[in-house]
């Protein structure tokens, strides 16, 4: 047992003693209990505002209320259905703009806490004796279950494209803390890295290509290879399908997307404490509070902060060490113009772990414990700094005209040595050094207005980014020691040294592009959708004394990407769509040179048809969808087979995914909540430099995916639900592969008081032991328990 271990155990019993003291004492709170009378203490005092919320659907209406002020609404009864507002007009307190939304209505409104409230029926005959007191399942939350961008105009139901949006709901039932544990919702969507820290961070196949590029936060590409803690995380969006009409390069298989959390005009007040298995100790605090500000109406700052210590159940020695803080503070919310400005600073200092190479086998090497630790301790670790701070100002012309800004800042800094086991019983190590800093600018144009009876919904704008890269490495004096595969030891003296080598790749780039994006109306059945976008990447490559290296055939590209759509609405709550889009990917796409051509070859090209259908259910609290979908790289590089000395590369490959997909979120029934999906992922390799591969799938790519969550709220208030994921076989190379698995979870949460909410959290139930990968065999976490407590005034 490594020391930092043993100082965790100390500080266990005293962090566990005051967890549980915190729950007796209702020291903890969380908003699941009603309160009488109808403004309950602590509610902000009321604040004016600015609302323009036209006449129309009752629905569009609150949801527009939500959007504006911040609280969370509920309708459990399912209240508003068709009914219609006269909508409201001009400066008003929270509490005035709703009940003009609400007059002749027949439906009225009562707090349920300080940031929340419920629509209920004005003549309360209605309701069973006692239910006035428990506050049902959301189905209302402002603009959060849908995606963040001003590119998509419209609700998820009318977007020809397949988006799944993980809400912070379903995060905080599931306990996640990284980037890697939210996305296993999404079926199509593969990990490509073992657990327990193991590198290269977050790297992901959707849709059986690489997204390694792809993941952005707030809109802004993020390219630092390490795992992405979600303290600060409202919601995660997973767009499906070549995009570079909406983000740039890459995205063949699709893009991920991290909406950071913002100041609001509500004050809430809240924080978690968890421990667990593996000595799991995570602390957690969310504080937002509206100020008054002379001049400066609708201000609010808001803090998030997160401090963890913990083990990986059933890898011993893989430790998960993290904190970070993030502020945010936001003027004119309510107005016609707002400001928010947030900075995010977070360190990690962890023990990764690759556990075994072996590249060739069909599942994990046979009679070796993979859950051992092969690394040392002596050289082993991975330390990460992160800096992003973000400033975005955004005036609302009209109700039907926007501009919007957002100047965004990154710097992640990732450095880490592992050690692995090979089968012949030898160490070798994989280090990294990463610097990667992004200055970008979005600036968007939202516009709606009519020609005749036709309706439009423009989106236009310009996107700049500067990116500079550094990739490099250790170097050790001297091999690490061997091993024994059977009983490793961590603790092997280590006498040599460890520098740093020259880097292995240097670079700058800068990026520009403009787009337009329109939404047609025709009549209240039929939607046209076009995108067009133009993108010119040129990146700027150095040697390892720094000198510009000068590339034969240069380094700039461009492309034009565009997407199609039409969408048919047999009814108003469900759509049936048919979508074009495609995508591109530059050489050097993530600033890495290489010298055997690629760096001078022209962008590959994507393409995908997708087919599907939305439908809102069951008064609108249940969201279906299904979808069938082609993607097809055209040009994929390959090795030229006219080269002699095989280092020159030609864009000659053709790869293929034929796909279908069904998703189910949403409320079925009062206190019942799903979050579901299945996706189908038939991938071939077409066209390759190796014969061997012609007829064989993409690597990573389970041709089955399952991914089911599930709540119901017990009449006593108990919350129980439970989770099951499946992945089927991938195959890695025509002779490896990784083995299918089922993973199974458990929760159950109890609101012991008024303000205290109990979680208990259940992973792995059957304490399967599966794999993310096969390049390098890292299990995934044993069976594990973790209780949590947390408040929110």
């Amino acid at each position: 047992m490594s020391r930092r271990r043993k100082d965790k155990r100390k500080r266990k019993g005293t962090f566990a003693g005051a967890l549980f003291a915190s729950a007796a004492f209702g020291g903890f709170a969380a908003p699941v209990v009603a309160q009488e009378p109808a403004a309950p203490p602590g509610r902000a005092l009321p604040v004016s505002r600015r609302f323009e919320i036209p006449a129309g659907p009752l629905k569009a209406a609150i949801e527009a209320f939500a959007r504006t002020t911040g609280l969370v609404v509920a309708d459990p009864q399912s209240l508003i259905g068709e009914l219609y507002s006269f909508g409201v007009s001009g400066s008003y307190s929270d509490e005035d703009a709703l009940r003009q939304l609400l007059a002749g209505t027949g439906v009225a409104y009562r707090f349920t806490s300080a940031r929340a409230l419920r629509l209920e029926p004005l003549d309360r005959a209605g309701y069973a004796a006692g239910a006035v007191d428990t506050l049902p399942t959301i189905t209302v939350e402002g603009a959060r279950d849908r995606p963040s961008s001003p590119k998509y105009p419209g609700p998820l139901r009318d977007v020809p494209q397949s988006i799944t949006v993980i809400p912070q709901r379903v995060m905080e039932a599931q306990g996640t803390t990284t980037l890697r544990d939210v996305i296993r919702n999404v079926p199509g969507l593969t990990v490509n890295a073992g657990e327990g820290g193991a590198t290269p961070g977050d790297n992901f196949n959707l849709r059986g290509f690489t997204a390694r590029g792809d993941v952005f936060v707030d809109g802004v590409r993020s390219v630092g290879g390490y795992s992405r803690e979600t303290f600060n995380v409202e919601q995660v969006e997973v767009t499906k399908g070549p995009g570079s009409a909406y983000i740039g390069r890459g995205s063949t298989g699709g893009a991920i997307n991290l909406v950071t959390k913002t100041p609001s005009l509500s004050r809430s007040y809240g924080a978690s404490a968890s421990v667990g298995s593996a000595d799991f100790q995570r602390a957690t605090a969310d504080l937002n509070q509206p100020i008054e500000v002379q001049g400066l109406p609708g201000a609010a700052v808001r803090l998030n902060a997160e401090w963890e210590d913990a083990g990986v159940a059933g890898l011993d020695r893989v430790d998960r060490n993290t904190w970070g803080v993030a502020p945010s503070a936001a003027i004119g919310l309510g107005t016609s113009t707002q400001l928010t400005v947030d900075y995010l600073h977070g360190e990690q200092d962890n023990v990764p772990s690759y556990g075994v190479q072996s590249q060739n086998t069909d599942g994990p090497p046979p009679a070796v414990d993979t859950r051992r630790f092969f690394g040392l301790s002596a050289i082993d670790f991975e330390r990460v700094n992160t800096d992003r701070a973000t400033a975005r100002v955004e005036h609302r012309f009209s109700e039907t005209l926007t501009l919007r800004n957002q100047l965004s800042w990154g710097h992640e800094d990732v450095r880490r040595v592992v050690t692995f086991a090979n089968l012949d019983a030898s160490r070798a190590t994989r280090s990294h050094i990463s610097i990667d800093k992004n200055l970008t600018n979005l600036t968007n144009l939202s516009a709606g207005f009519e020609t005749g009876r036709v309706r439009h919904a423009v989106s236009a704008g310009v996107e700049y980014s500067h990116e500079d890269s550094y990739f490099g490495s250790y170097r050790l004096s001297t091999p690490p020691p061997g091993t024994n595969l059977g009983n490793p030891n961590p603790d092997d003296p280590y006498t040599g040294t460890l520098t740093e080598a020259p880097p292995r790749r240097d670079a700058t780039a800068n990026s520009i592009a403009a787009y337009a994006l329109e939404t047609v109306k025709l009549g209240e059945r039929l939607e046209l959708s076009a995108g067009l976008r133009y993108d010119r990447f040129s990146p700027t490559y150095r040697d390892t004394l720094g000198n510009d290296i000068v590339v034969p055939g240069g380094t700039d590209s461009d492309a034009l990407s565009w997407r199609g759509g039409v969408v048919y609405k047999p009814v108003a709550e469900g759509s049936v769509y048919f979508a074009y889009g495609t995508s591109f990917n530059p050489s050097g796409e993530r600033l890495a040179y290489d010298g055997t051509g690629v760096s001078g070859l022209d962008p590959e090209k994507n393409r995908s048809y997708e087919a599907g259908t939305k439908w809102d259910v069951a008064g609108g609290r249940l969201s279906a969808s299904a979808a069938v979908f082609r993607t097809e790289k055209t040009n994929a590089r390959i090795d030229d087979p006219n080269d002699p000395l095989g280092e020159a590369q030609i864009l000659a490959g053709r790869q293929r995914v034929d796909g279908a997909e069904v998703g189910l979120t949403g409320n079925p029934l009062p206190g019942w909540s799903v979050f579901a999906g299945y996706t189908l992922l038939d991938s071939e390799i077409l066209t390759s430099d190796d014969p061997a591969d012609v007829g064989t799938p993409l690597p990573n790519t389970p041709k089955h995916a399952v991914s089911l969550w599930t709540t119901y709220r017990l009449p006593w208030e108990l919350e129980i639900g439970g989770g099951a994921r499946h992945i089927s076989r991938r195959v890695l190379s025509p002779t490896a592969s990784v083995p299918p698995y089922w993973s199974f979870d458990a929760e159950a949460a109890y609101p012991v008081t008024s303000r205290v909410l109990l979680r208990l959290n259940l992973y792995n139930l059957t304490d399967e032991v599966y794999y993310d990968h096969g390049r390098f065999w890292v299990p995934s976490p044993g069976r594990s328990v973790r209780l949590s407590t947390s408040l929110q005034y």
